[in-house]
């Protein structure tokens, strides 16, 4: 009996140290695509409003700052006290140096980073979870800004686009290249009221791609977000594959490597404006219908 109780405590003390290994992140940034379909737009997919489509552009250089990069297991928002399980590689603490409030990311150099994301649940030790299997149903992506680097055809270097920051496009006589430098937001004016632009997107938990809350209301249902942010329109997006993430034992090591795409090809649409002529002042650029649907996250334990 005597012997019992010592395996026993030994097995107990086993068990207890059993989720005591290491998880390491990664994650790559591409412009390259890794799904089926992701990043195309169709020949018929155009807006109407704007005259006939001129041309399409595709920026050779996209980047983005990002302020919600996220797993979670369900959709409700995560704490320390919460049940939801969530992993995040941004902090939102916006009033403290010490967290990184921001990511800046280059999907045009396939950017690869090593993580130190902050993990929330009521069942966090050593950082990992108790529980044995964790499925990351969800993927939260929020970027704050998007930015771009383009090449405009030469016949718009003596033109005043109105769509456009006067300070955004340059002429550079070195190589007679005429280019556009700037954020997302000229490239979304004429598509959306500033607080109707959609502000991030939730991956996960729907077979199609839509926007939700589109018209902006108060209404946080559905939305894994907290605060006033759950008042604006996101994204909802099929274009993610849950994964069962096992926690490590001791002494184990594993890594989720996160893959993120954004395919910018033909990202910009140029279209001949009211008086449909091209290369005239009222020309309007505008990201592509459903552009969102450019990006892709994949994420793999290994």
């Amino acid at each position: 009996m005597k012997y019992f109780g010592i395996f026993l405590f030994i097995l107990l003390g086993l068990s207890s140290c059993k989720k005591s290994g290491i998880i390491q992140h990664r994650l790559k940034f591409t412009n390259a695509t890794i799904d089926e379909g992701s990043g195309k737009t169709s020949e018929d997919s155009v807006y109407t409003q704007f005259g006939p489509l001129v041309t399409t552009l595709t920026p050779y250089m996209f980047k983005s700052k990002l302020n919600i990069l996220a797993y979670q297991d369900n959709l409700e928002s995560a704490g320390s006290n919460s049940s939801t399980h969530m992993i995040s590689y941004i902090d939102g603490h916006d009033n403290d140096p010490n967290y990184q409030i921001y990511l800046d990311v280059d999907f045009s150099n396939n950017q690869e980073v090593t993580a130190e994301p902050i993990l929330y649940g009521n069942d966090l030790r050593d950082g990992v979870y108790e529980q044995d299997e964790v499925t990351m149903n969800y993927f939260m992506f929020m970027p704050y800004y998007y930015y771009q680097e383009v090449e405009l055809p030469i016949g718009y270097q003596n033109v005043f686009l109105q769509n456009l920051a006067s300070d955004a496009v340059t002429y550079d006589a070195g190589t007679n290249r005429l280019l556009l430098k700037c954020n997302e937001i000229r490239l979304l004016d004429m598509l959306y009221p500033e607080n109707l632009r959609p502000s991030g997107i939730v991956f996960g938990g729907t077979d199609s791609t839509y926007i939700h809350n589109p018209q902006g209301l108060p209404d946080v249902s559905g939305c894994p977000f907290a605060g006033p942010i759950c008042n604006r329109p996101f994204i909802r997006s099929h274009r993610y594959s849950p994964i069962i993430v096992t926690m490590p034992n001791g002494g184990e090591t594993i890594e989720m490597f996160s893959t993120i795409s954004f395919t910018p090809d033909n990202l910009i649409q140029v279209y001949a404006g009211s008086d449909g002529l091209s290369y005239t002042s009222d020309d309007v650029f505008v990201y592509a219908p459903r552009y969102w649907e450019r990006v892709v996250a994949r994420l793999e334990i290994r």
